[in-house]
């Protein structure tokens, strides 16, 4: 969770009868043995045992590390050893290279150890490493092909490999058994020039190739070992690396308390429920359920603030212990309220107690509010406050116009731990509440429910309630019934149609207004704003001058850095969504209430110019991918309601879910590649033209699902789609596939010049999804990046490529071209030849150009300038973008502004929706001067109370 750069995570591994490493490091003479364990580490340089030599490790330095044993994490990306070879090595006539390592994806050409040259033709003297999952070794002099395992390794899982040269015969080595053999060259050859003694990577070419995985132990001889060593060097150490623990879901950590997580996941098999954690590096401490179970939850009840911990999932599998990964999660993010110890009574045990406690109950049951903000109209004696602050996680505001009866309050509330934390008392007037729009997720009144008073005013009790859910509770209990009658109530009743308004008699005569949606308000529940990827909100609302509605959490350390054009926060139902470095978090739009947050270690996505998003949002919950799998939250509460799995899924090599779209009842998804998808974990800021950055995830699969049940609809396979042009609307899905035979045939999930040939624009029918139209078409000149967007019964694809823009406009209903354009890019970094397209009505949006939809008309060149590398979003009215700060764009007035102080981050991170413009912290790692790092939600002026100006 911590920025990456400094962060420095360790795992426990299982010990079962580990023998000495002094003895088994005093019984071997090998010329190099670099145990990967932080004892030998400083900083980026390791030391082998002898302290001879010593290597500098490229990358972050990530340790697995237990009670006798560690391991050094390779990430696949960065992570790899380099040191000076010791000459016996350079070209021996005899050898012995020997590893302890774990794999967790295999490569066509992967090192463990070896000899290679630092400058081309970047040969190997010789090589200890794998192809595809088998291991390989190429001895020294060796021309012909390597020799190849056996064994074909299982991801996740260790062992040890060794390899042998006599000088007659070279063996290869897996688990202690010889697995091949082939003759020694007959002529060694002369030591190559600039070798280096490289660990976890190899040369393929030109590019290195990172071994993704860990490493424990390498060692090598001038000399060869006997088999019956070689067994004993897998002996001594096989017991010390548990096997691999299948997790097929999670796992999750949800704070409960500021003392209290919980741990939650799913095994296909019922195992024991165990998590081993700790802070320090260490997982000294053990929480356990010895019942079997496939759904895991486990409590623990220590947390302490503002920690950093590691966890492990553990179990066993016929018998045998096996581990997971471990895992991360941070205290520093446990926004659960204080834990409040009430010892004291403040008020008399008479005839109004159970009355106060009976209204706080059946407020909380009717509402079903129990977090966020409640105003209370009327204070009395601060009972009510009190009742409900007991009973839920609410912060309370009251509010009397009677002084009397604010000191009352607050003399006898100011005996418990509750005042100053969870509840204030204001002295204000209740026709004229001193409050900001919305901010109330609960209304209530004491003075109502005591006297009868209905001093506070409707209009103002209803512009403060939150939209969206917000609700206001007022009434009397039979028990208290004094002068208040139906006509007096029916004055709160709402008469907007989106609101629930009711009269209830039962058990005293008690007013209900829960209200609905803004009227005119937008959603942004996917990436790019809707199914469609038009980047507009078509929100109505948002506009004009902007005030700060809210301002807090979360802040930058939760984030991932802002570089690797991160996914897009979502709002729907009056909520927030937003994704951390691998954590979730629910807030309220209108007062930036946590609701609810969740560490998620196997959820993480980036660039999404060569991508999708991995969430989208409905109106009552958050879908999220999470490896082959999409998990449903309750959007209010978080609580997980359905797994959703791939269907039918017949792939002979692993696959995770890609694409992800809601419509009405409708789940969207799409199977690609097991780690196809971007991860960003290095700040990469896929800015430039390079492979690397450029290459477009893509599926092979198309499916849908009804997304309550996740039972399976259908299903389309036909070319390689590019995931970043799936688009949803007018009850088609449409998208961009190549059926190119090199895309078809390649087995990698990211393709580059393969999908940029044998390309057809497609339409299917969401409901069945039969193939409606197709429509072959050149995109080539989109090779940079390529979206599909669609408004107005038009279909615009964008790309660019060798310094320009490309448009290319296609009619719906058939797919025909309507027109295309060309123009230079103002910039070609910092985002400027990435932008996504903006469709705004008939108008679509790209870069600093306005084209009419349907005919390609030029109509606007007046967009402004933008520093930054964020993309736009917009509502009916306005855009929002990074500048140097937060920047709008009134396209009414065609005025720019800036929200001083506060910047986003490197993609999209502003969306105008439910009437607010909500921007969560994205700025995090950022090197800029000037951003504060805080998230904010903006509303309109025209839609605030006007104040008038004082004199």
């Amino acid at each position: 969770m911590q920025n990456i750069a400094t962060k420095l995570t360790y795992a426990l591994l299982f010990l079962v009868g580990l023998p000495s490493l002094a003895n088994a490091q005093a019984a071997n003479d090998a010329v190099m043995q670099w145990l990967l364990q932080p004892e030998y580490v400083q900083h980026v340089t390791i030391k082998d045992t002898t302290g001879a030599h010593a290597g500098q490790i490229n990358g972050i330095v990530t340790h697995w590390y237990g009670n006798n044993i560690a391991a050094l994490e390779f990430d696949g990306l960065h992570n790899r050893i380099v040191a000076e070879p010791v000459e016996s090595l350079l070209a021996p006539q005899a050898l012995t290279v020997s590893a302890w390592v774990m794999i967790d994806k295999p490569a066509d050409h992967g090192g463990i150890a070896g000899l290679i040259q630092k400058e081309k033709p970047f040969a190997a003297g010789w090589l200890l490493g794998y192809q595809g999952d088998q291991f390989t070794f190429a001895g020294p002099g060796s021309t012909d092909k390597p020799l190849i395992s056996q064994t074909k390794f299982q991801p996740g899982r260790w062992y040890h490999v060794a390899a042998t040269d006599d000088g007659k015969t070279q063996k290869l080595f897996v688990n202690g058994q010889q697995e091949a053999s082939a003759e020694s060259p007959t002529e060694k050859n002369a030591a190559l020039p600039g070798l280096q003694f490289v660990i976890g990577a190899a040369r393929d070419g030109e590019q290195i190739v990172h071994l993704d995985g860990m490493i424990h132990e390498i060692a090598a001889y001038d000399r060869p070992l006997e088999a019956a060593a070689i067994r004993g060097q897998y002996d001594s150490k096989a017991t010390a690396f548990p096997a691999p623990l299948e997790i097929t879901v999670g796992p999750h950590v949800e704070f409960l308390s500021r003392t209290a997580a919980v741990v939650e996941w799913e095994t296909a098999h019922p195992m024991p429920s165990v998590v081993a954690y700790g802070v320090d590096k260490q997982l000294g401490q053990r929480v356990a359920d010895a019942k079997p179970t496939t759904q895991h939850h486990v409590t623990i009840d220590d947390i302490a603030p503002d920690s950093i911990y590691s966890f492990q999932i553990r179990g066993t599998d016929n018998d045998q212990e096996t581990a997971g990964k471990t895992h991360l999660f941070d205290s520093h993010f446990n926004y659960t309220l204080p834990t409040v110890v009430d010892d004291q009574f403040p008020y008399p045990n008479d005839e109004l107690t159970e009355l106060y406690e009976s209204f706080a109950e059946r407020i909380l049951k009717e509402t079903g509010i129990s977090q966020g903000y409640c105003l209370v109209l009327g204070v009395e004696q601060g009972r009510l406050a009190y009742e409900l602050a007991k009973r839920s996680n609410l912060k309370i505001v009251a509010v009397d116009d009677n002084p009397a009866n604010v000191a009352a309050a607050r003399a006898a509330l100011g005996e418990t731990p509750y005042y100053g934390l969870r509840i204030s008392i204001h002295e204000g007037s209740l026709s004229d509440l001193p409050y900001g729009e919305y901010f109330a997720n609960l209304v209530v009144s004491d003075s109502l429910l005591m006297r009868g008073k209905l001093a506070a005013d409707p209009g103002e009790t209803y512009r403060v309630l939150s939209p969206s859910g917000g609700t206001a509770y007022l009434g009397q209990s039979d028990k208290r019934r004094v002068t208040v009658t139906q006509t007096d109530l029916k004055k709160w009743l709402s008469e907007d149609p989106n609101d629930e308004s009711r009269i209830d008699e039962n058990g005293g005569l008690f007013a209900s207004v829960r209200r609905g949606p803004l009227t005119g308000a937008g959603q942004w529940t996917h990436q790019y704003g809707q199914a469609d990827n038009a980047s507009c909100s078509q929100d109505f609302l948002v506009r004009g001058k902007m005030n700060v509605q809210w301002w807090g959490r979360p802040g930058p350390r939760p984030m991932p850095d802002r570089g690797p054009r991160n996914p897009a926060p979502l709002s729907a139902g009056g909520r927030l969504y937003i994704q951390g470095d691998r954590v979730l978090f629910s807030l309220n739009a209108y007062n930036g209430t946590v609701l609810w947050s969740k560490q998620v270690p196997a959820v993480r996505r980036a660039n999404m110019p060569r991508d999708c998003s991995n969430m989208v949002a409905a109106n009552d919950a958050l879908y999220v991918v999470e490896g082959d799998h999409v998990l449903k939250f309750d959007g209010q509460t978080g609580k997980p309601a359905v797994v959703m799995q791939i269907p039918d899924s017949d792939d002979s090599a692993p696959v995770d879910w890609g694409y992800l779209a809601c419509v009405g009842d409708t789940l969207l998804g799409s199977s690609q590649q097991s780690g196809a998808g971007y991860l960003g974990d290095f700040g990469e800021w896929y800015d430039k033209s390079e492979p690397t950055s450029i290459a477009k995830v893509t599926s092979r699969r198309l499916f849908a699902l009804d997304r309550n049940t996740g039972a399976a609809q259908w299903n389309y396979q036909g070319g390689v789609i590019i995931n970043s042009t799936l688009t949803v609307a007018d009850g088609r899905v449409y998208f961009v596939e190549s059926r190119n035979p090199a895309a078809l045939d390649s087995t990698a999930g990211r393709l580059v010049d393969e999908v940029q040939t044998g390309q057809f624009l497609v339409a299917v029918d969401l409901k069945t999804g039969e193939k409606l139209w197709e429509q072959p078409t050149d995109l080539s000149d989109a090779s940079r990046v390529i979206y599909l967007v669609h408004t107005d019964d038009t279909l615009a694809v964008t790309g660019s490529s060798n310094g320009k823009y490309h448009i290319w406009a296609f009619n719906n209903e058939e797919g025909k071209p309507l027109w295309k354009e060309s123009f230079a890019m103002k910039k070609d970094d910092h985002g400027g030849a990435i932008q996504h397209p903006v469709a705004v009505g008939s108008t679509l949006y790209c870069e600093l150009r306005g084209y009419n939809l349907r005919t390609g008309k030029l109509e606007r060149t007046d967009l402004p300038q933008r520093r930054g590398c964020g993309t736009m979003a917009a509502s009916n009215y306005a855009f929002f973008y990074r500048h140097r700060f937060h920047g709008m764009w009134d396209l009414e007035t065609n005025t720019q502004s800036e929200f001083q102080g506060i910047r986003g981050g490197c993609w999209l991170g502003q969306i105008p929706a439910a009437g607010l413009m909500l921007a969560p912290e994205s700025s995090a790692g950022c090197s800029c001067t000037h951003s504060i790092q805080i998230s904010v939600g903006y509303i309109p002026s025209a839609m605030t109370k006007q104040t008038p100006a004082s004199k």
